[in-house]
């Protein structure tokens, strides 16, 4: 139930939704449900990075992470596929503020988005 919650909440109240998904993966972790668990992280990340969490703590390593996963789950998917050049964008330049090695990878990644 939690996790309909949080869902819900994504799409109206990205704070409020961090709330029921960290409820969430709480009770699915008490409950040996690692499934739950890992769903409900998932979303946990989705959620922060929506109500800008990640930002707003200077964990931009784990955004760029969730970013490059969000993009990945499009990929596959075809969900939100117009949002994954956004994502990979953001990611790209984080990675290479902090000089890390995937940021080439992720730029021609990006390009070729771009090239379909």
């Amino acid at each position: 139930m939690r996790e309909s919650d949080g869902r819900y909440w994504d799409r109206h109240d990205p704070v409020r939704a961090v709330a029921s998904h960290r409820a969430s993966l709480e009770l699915n972790t008490r409950a040996g449900e690692a499934r739950g668990a890992a769903v409900a992280t998932y979303f946990l990340g989705c959620a922060q990075d929506a109500a800008g969490t990640l930002r707003a703590e200077r964990a931009t390593h784990y955004e760029a992470q969730a970013l490059v996963a969000l993009a990945d789950i499009a990929e596959r998917t075809g969900l939100r596929r117009a949002d994954a050049p956004g994502w990979l964008d953001r990611a790209v330049g984080i990675h290479e503020e902090g000089g890390s090695p995937l940021a080439p990878a992720l730029r021609a990644r990006l390009r070729a988005w771009g090239d379909e």
